[in-house]
């Protein structure tokens, strides 16, 4: 899979790209959310956790702190 992913980012004429699996569900304003931090923070790359299966009204601390970034910049 990494092979096609190069292989199309080489061919995208775009300043930015998404790589999102079809497995992958995000929370609505997620993709909103990734690029406004790409933009904030001028870096090259942006992610988000992994979380596991959950029930409604079940609250896990360690899953909600923030990221931590990075001390240096990376390059676009």
């Amino acid at each position: 899979m990494a092979q096609q992913r190069h292989m199309l980012l080489e061919h995208s004429r775009a300043q930015q790209a998404l790589f999102l699996d079809n497995d992958v569900w995000l929370e609505p304003g997620m993709i909103a959310r990734m690029h406004a931090a790409l933009n904030e923070a001028g870096c090259g790359f942006v992610g988000a956790s992994v979380q596991g299966l959950s029930f409604l009204d079940d609250y896990r601390e360690h899953e909600r702190e923030p990221l931590e970034l990075w001390e240096r910049r990376c390059p676009p």
